[in-house]
């Protein structure tokens, strides 16, 4: 898998990240006022309003509006909201947040929970690391700064040094950068340069020894993927075309108009293509989605040692297939007739479906993602809302789950496929989201990085608890607290969700 596309894997828990950050920090802001403020006794002391005096929202128009979906009839009464430029949408959200700051402004407390807010959320952002040949190559934006800079350290334990600062490319501050790629053995680069937010990036080589972007030409496009060749002479990229996604060969230091199409013909622009070189060199594996939804995808390899053709991994199935090459070996994970689903396993040389074994069969919890690392599987797993990292030799059987800090959200494991050492994300109601360093030999882990932010974590409990719904459905529910704190009611809480 590209940095590239790791690094769209990695942003899934952004979202995740802000609730956990949400509810850390209504915990961590509650806690001082707990003692001097029930909502109650405000309503009774006239700083917030009892609920039976609590005014009425402001009237919303419905629509008879009903769809039929195969002979099922919903109705639909809210449909003129989805408009959110019309003057009756704008007039209907305005009326809407008087009437809610006409209420919560009268809350207690109210300037001071917002000062703690803005002070928990400035805090330092690190990403997951990768590592190249002994160096660790990561994302990282200090609090007080607008876009993040990307910088390697020398060894697990060295200097952050900073290899490029986006900030002074615009006035603004609007110009991003991201990694693309690192060679295999980190003397070079790639960043995606991306202004103003645009869908469009430019690429950038730069050489890591020396410090210095090296003068290379690459068209600005919407770019899916970027890799190096194995001797580092070339690159491969997939990019959308007027036609639509392409994946092209540039050899380094000629002119982008000779680069040369090798898949892709054909497909349109509503696809999106991908392609990765295997950590060997040997090997190039494209991946074709059918919409950014990827409920369809195709699978390809073709053997970059010599020079073979394209061979189908799979095709005309749909079903959702993400591929990654381990040794030997190309490994599966798939929702093909496992809703939940499961891992499966097939040699290079015989990549068709006939050769296809499971390895990891689906279970109850849904299968969220599979790294390759350390020759074995890393399984990343979501049971009950909440995370398990289950790791499994190249057969399938399992070796150990992660032990993780606390119920939480995680993301990884992330390292190369011929070494041990890993990262992984993981964030909770009360812990920060922090990088850990972990062994897949003996299981040690380590912290790597974690945010300044002014919480004492180990004042704080979570649990998981559950309630039935109004049909009945099981639903869970996570309440973060500080410890020792009675749940008789008094208390005041904040719901999110």
């Amino acid at each position: 898998m590209t940095t590239k596309n790791a690094a769209r894997r990695r942003s899934k828990i952004l979202m995740r990240n802000l609730i956990y950050l949400s509810a850390l920090t209504a915990a961590a802001l509650l806690a001082p006022f707990a003692g001097q403020l029930t909502l109650r006794a405000a309503a009774q002391n006239g700083t917030i309003p009892d609920a039976m005096h609590v005014p009425p929202p402001p009237v919303t128009r419905t629509d008879n509006v009903v769809d039929d979906y195969f002979g099922t009839k919903v109705t639909d009464p809210y449909r003129w909201l989805e408009d959110q430029n019309s003057p009756e949408t704008r007039t209907w959200i305005e009326a809407q947040n008087t009437y809610t700051d006409s209420i919560v402004k009268k809350l207690p407390a109210r300037d001071a929970i917002s000062g703690r807010v803005s002070q928990l959320l400035k805090v330092d952002q690190v990403g997951l690391p990768m590592e190249r040949n002994g160096r660790y190559f990561f994302t990282k934006r200090a609090a007080a700064e607008d876009q993040a800079k990307l910088y390697f350290r020398q060894g697990p334990t060295g200097k952050d040094e900073l290899l490029v600062d986006p900030l002074p490319m615009s006035a603004d501050h609007s110009t991003t950068v991201n990694f693309g790629e690192v060679s295999r053995d980190g003397s070079l680069m790639i960043y995606m340069l991306r202004q103003g937010g645009a869908d469009e990036e430019v690429p950038h080589l730069f050489n890591v020894d020396q410090r210095r972007e090296i003068t290379e030409e690459f068209p600005k496009a919407r770019y899916f993927s970027t890799d190096f060749s194995a001797d580092k002479s070339s690159v491969y990229y997939s990019r959308q075309t007027e036609k639509g996604p392409r994946v092209f060969w540039h050899r380094l230091g000629t002119p982008s108009s000779e680069d040369k199409i090798i898949f892709g013909e054909g497909y349109g622009p509503e696809k999106i293509i991908s392609s990765s070189v295997s950590e060997d060199g040997q090997n190039l594996l494209i991946h074709v989605l059918y919409g950014a939804s990827g409920d369809k995808v195709e699978v390809y390899i073709k053997n970059l040692a010599k020079d073979g053709p394209i061979v189908t991994v799979v095709n005309g199935v749909d079903a959702r297939f993400q591929a990654s090459i381990g040794g030997q070996k190309i490994y599966i994970q798939t929702n093909w007739d496992a809703p939940m689903e499961k891992i499966m396993a097939t040699d290079i040389v015989t990549p068709g479906r006939d050769h296809w074994k499971t390895v990891v069969p689906e279970s109850k919890a849904h299968i969220e993602g599979l790294s390759l690392v350390g020759g074995k599987l890393s399984v990343l797993y979501s049971r009950n809302a909440s995370s398990e990292l289950q790791v499994f030799d190249a057969n399938g059987k399992p070796v150990r789950e992660v032990a993780m800090p606390a119920i939480g959200t995680a993301l990884g494991l992330f390292g190369r496929w011929a070494s041990s050492e890993t990262f992984y994300y993981f964030a909770s109601y009360f812990v920060p989201g922090t990088v850990y360093r972990y062994d897949l030999n003996t299981g040690a882990q380590s912290v790597w990085y974690k945010p300044d932010v002014p919480v004492k974590s180990d004042e704080f409990e979570v649990r998981q608890v559950w309630f039935n719904s109004k049909d009945g459905t099981r639903v869970p529910m996570f309440v973060a607290h500080k410890k020792g704190l009675k749940l008789d009611g008094s208390a005041p809480a904040l719901l999110t969700g």
